[in-house]
């Protein structure tokens, strides 16, 4: 195994015990090294997120977006940052942006029936929650088990 594959994984275990400014500080000694990658972004992004740090996380989010902006996943991450450190409504346009690239993505289409879902707007929530499930019936769990679209749960129960 190599070294830095080592050290990548001494991040991932600070990490997964919570030890969000252990794992930064090794994470940026890493990237002094290596420069910036993807896979490392997105471990940063991932640290960020479970502390809670949506400023920091949205920033690199954009970074992955910028640097994969035909990974839908991408998108969906920046949106759920801005949703936390700006608001419902920035996540939302961010994911009807994303919609236009990604015309068949069901987790975009229930992240804005989420979003919509949230700012009491029923009718289009629903819309595209009934959209994602078209797409995959998994969707359709998820949904009923969403705090997020709870509103919706008695119109999609028996879906």
């Amino acid at each position: 195994m190599s070294e830095l594959k080592k050290r990548f994984e001494v991040v991932q275990g600070y990490h997964e015990l919570g030890m969000n400014a252990e794992a930064l500080a090794e994470l940026s000694e890493i990237e002094e090294e290596v420069g910036p990658q993807v896979e490392l972004l997105a471990l940063r992004m991932s640290i960020h997120r479970s502390a809670g740090q949506w400023n920091e996380m949205r920033g690199v989010a954009d970074i992955i977006k910028r640097l994969q902006p035909a990974q839908a996943e991408a998108w969906i991450w920046l949106a759920d940052a801005t949703r936390h450190s700006v608001s419902l409504e920035a996540a939302r346009d961010i994911l009807v942006e994303a919609e236009k690239s990604f015309p068949a993505n069901p987790h975009i289409k229930f992240q804005i029936g989420c979003y919509h879902c949230r700012l009491g707007e029923i009718v289009p929530a629903e819309r595209y929650v009934r959209a994602a499930i078209a797409l995959d019936q998994r969707w359709n769990q998820i949904a009923l088990s969403d705090e997020d679209v709870r509103e919706l749960w008695p119109r999609l129960d028996g879906s």
